[in-house]
């Protein structure tokens, strides 16, 4: 599916619900859990939207939090204890175990990552991490 720079700028803006608030937690180690997302847009509720977070198996600081849509599309993906640096298509390198974001971006899907934004207030913690990508 093709998206859009505006339509994928309305996804990432619009106001999104957990479907079940209470069913949200940290993975088991090597786990990924799945939380399905509401939101209202041109008069319609949807329901093609989730949140997937994983934790590594072998290092328990590595995880990844993704903001899914329409089953496959990555629109937002956070990254944390990730032991290899993350080269972006332009050739900037994320040095390894360095927390970052990656926003889709028409024709380049999820491949750029960023430093990760101030709303991570300790990236060290799962929770706080998951309450920053959720936020």
């Amino acid at each position: 599916m093709d998206l859009g720079k505006t339509e994928i700028n309305t996804l990432l803006a619009i106001e999104k619900y957990l479907t079940d608030p209470k069913s949200v937690c940290i993975p088991e180690a090597g786990g990924t859990e799945k939380f399905s997302l509401r939101y209202h847009l041109r008069e319609l509720d949807h329901d093609d939207m989730h949140v997937s977070a994983y934790k590594g198996k072998k290092d328990p600081r590595k995880a990844s939090y993704r903001l899914i849509y329409a089953g496959n599309i990555i629109l937002i993906r956070v990254d944390l204890g990730d032991r290899s640096p993350h080269i972006n298509p332009d050739g900037e390198i994320i040095p390894a175990m360095t927390p970052h974001i990656h926003i889709f971006r028409e024709g380049f899907e999820d491949r750029t990552a960023y430093p990760l934004p101030s709303e991570f207030k300790d990236s060290n913690d799962l929770i706080q991490a998951l309450k920053g990508f959720l936020s």
